[in-house]
């Protein structure tokens, strides 16, 4: 999008004015209030709408952002429910899960040849549905990933050449520093834009910052040696930043910053938080709205109004 494309849309945002009880939130968050508008409680859902107003901000983030890490397919339950196209489907996906070290490991995507490290171990993978049997594949080491977490599968009698990245949803690292050394984060994490979701009067609006300098994620929010701690209690978040993994090939999960001040990311299975402290995630919040270029979006629909749909128009 070009600048004037995207005027409209800043001259929305700048008409946008926070309410006095969203003033009031930020200035208690913030030591200082910032110019920029303050994102606003994304939980603020009308009771009478709850149920529709929930499946629509599902199927936006699943179609938006954040995405699991897995794309592997389904086990159908039966041919009428739904027809997969198999000949568009790679070895990975056709063979999606191995077994490796006792541990269960998911198919993810195509892994670079440069990428590949020493071979650990010759397995036999089924297929995902009885009739495509079982294949012989070979399990290897991916450079500077942990095994723990991440091994690459190659069928060396149908595709010698290429390699599928396999996920294992029980690793479980013990600090957030663990994570960030077991992935070299440092050298595999890009970012993206931090993204804002809230409902006000009935009528769901995302905001998308650009940062100048995404140094500052690095310095305000994962500088932590934060232990990880399992919790399957909601924990409300108020921004999600979007991120890419290279290597490993992971594109358009998240990062999400839980008002209590705990950081989560969909690179590890669900329920798993590091507490990384209400302070930092305030600081973040205070940079981003002071120093963030926004972009706002709001969606044409009413959830008050009778008969009110799910669907944008």
């Amino acid at each position: 999008m070009n600048e004037r494309d995207d005027l409209p849309i800043r001259q929305a945002f700048d008409q946008l004015t926070p309410s006095d009880a969203a003033k009031a939130r930020m200035r208690r968050r913030l030591t200082t209030v910032q110019d920029a508008p303050a994102p606003r409680r994304r939980w603020a859902l009308p009771l009478t709408a709850a149920a529709c107003a929930a499946a629509l901000l599902a199927g936006i983030l699943l179609l938006q952002w954040p995405k699991t890490p897995s794309v592997s397919p389904s086990d159908p339950t039966s041919e009428e429910l739904f027809e997969l196209d198999t000949a568009k489907m790679t070895l990975g996906q056709l063979y999606p899960s191995a077994v490796y070290a006792g541990a269960t490991y998911s198919s993810t995507g195509p892994v670079e040849t440069a990428d590949i490290g020493e071979k650990l171990a010759g397995v036999t993978i089924a297929g995902f549905m009885p009739e495509y049997g079982s294949l012989d594949a070979e399990l290897y080491a991916v450079r500077g990933i942990s095994a723990d977490y991440f091994i690459a599968a190659r069928f060396p009698d149908k595709e010698p050449e290429n390699y599928y990245g396999m996920w294992n949803a029980d690793y479980t690292p013990v600090s957030l520093s663990q994570l960030i050394d077991d992935l070299n984060l440092r050298e595999n994490l890009r970012f993206g834009q931090i993204e804002y979701n809230y409902w006000e009067n009935n009528r769901l609006t995302t905001i998308r910052y650009t940062l100048p300098d995404t140094a500052v994620i690095w310095e305000l929010l994962l500088d932590e040696d934060a232990p990880l701690i399992e919790d399957s209690t909601m924990h409300p978040y108020d921004l999600s930043i979007g991120i890419d993994v290279d290597t490993i090939g992971y594109r358009n999960i998240a990062i999400m910053l839980h008002e209590d001040g705990c950081l989560s990311t969909n690179i590890l299975a669900a329920d798993r938080y590091f507490p990384i402290g209400k302070d930092k995630i305030d600081a973040f919040l205070a940079y981003v709205t002071a120093h963030g270029e926004a972009a706002i979006q709001e969606y044409p629909f009413d959830m008050s109004a009778p008969n009110a749909s799910c669907i944008p128009e």
